[in-house]
């Protein structure tokens, strides 16, 4: 559901990057997966002064994703990159999941699976407390039990065109959307 996926992340840059004028924001776009790159290079090419990051110069961004303004990261498969995050690379992406949003960074990051996103923030006992909102495509409520406050998950089984929504700050329950195509 790779065109899910995109769409979502692209919905949500394009909406963010109308939200700010030029210069009051940062942008960096990350791509880790070819199948998703023309999503993401469309992206890119829509926000403003948008920097670009891929396989060979992420860790140049988790080294250094301070900014003096807003600064929105748009993750694409960022699971596939785990062989690039390993090691120091997880611990950064560890360290600007925790403290980025008190410093108005804010990681909207795609992984393709539960699984792959506690692996990458530390295995087994990862904590989740840093994903403060999520969109879940493609998998089963019981797999979403570590990253919703009631126990053994939402009542939810995947389907094309429909998602699954949680906000922390907002919701008690999960919400079903519908994710509306972006084309590249």
């Amino acid at each position: 559901r790779v065109d899910e996926a995109c769409s979502i992340l692209m919905s949500a840059g394009f909406a963010l990057g109308r939200q700010h004028p030029a210069g009051s924001a940062r942008f960096s776009v990350i791509c880790l997966d070819e199948d998703a790159a023309s999503a993401a290079k469309s992206l890119h090419a829509g926000l403003p002064n948008a920097d670009w990051y891929d396989g060979g110069n992420i860790l140049a961004l988790l080294e250094n994703w301070q900014s003096e303004t807003p600064h929105y990261l748009f993750g694409f498969a960022v699971d596939a990159g785990s062989a690039v995050l390993s090691g120091r690379g997880h611990e950064l992406l560890r360290q600007l999941l925790a403290k980025g949003p008190e410093r108005r960074t804010h990681l909207m990051g795609w992984w393709r699976s539960v699984a792959r996103l506690r692996d990458d923030l530390g295995g087994i006992g990862a904590r989740f407390d840093a994903v403060g909102a999520w969109v879940a495509l493609d998998v089963h409520g019981s797999e979403l039990s570590s990253l919703y406050p009631k126990p053994g998950g939402p009542a939810w089984y995947p389907r094309r065109q429909r998602a699954l929504f949680f906000d922390r700050a907002a919701h008690q329950h999960a919400e079903i959307i519908i994710p509306y195509e972006v084309v590249p």
